[in-house]
């Protein structure tokens, strides 16, 4: 955990301890239980807007999505926007190998 994010919870800690002194939730449970699901991974959250934007794309180039990131990232006129998208979906393909 970075000390960035150590500094983040302290400071909720602190301003919601501040606005709600008689609360019946033990905020420090809520403070180590949030710090070990952010170690554990937090869920990857894409907006409604964005979802299948670069697969539509990799649809409209004839290529399939990894044949798309690839020719995305050895593109040197392609957009910031695009080469993340392409980085993203070449990493999103490495998480459930091996998994059923």
């Amino acid at each position: 955990m970075s000390k960035y994010n150590n500094e983040i919870l302290e400071q909720i800690y602190e301003c919601y301890s501040k606005f709600n002194s008689e609360n019946t939730l033990a905020l420090k449970d809520i403070k180590d239980e949030y710090v070990l699901m952010m170690k554990k991974g937090a869920k990857i959250h894409i907006k409604k807007e964005n979802r299948g934007k670069f697969t539509k794309s990799a649809k409209a180039a004839g290529q399939s999505v990894q044949e798309h990131a690839r020719s995305v990232l050895n593109n040197p006129n392609a957009t910031p926007l695009q080469k993340k998208r392409a980085n993203f979906a070449r990493n999103a393909a490495k998480w459930n190998k091996g998994k059923k």
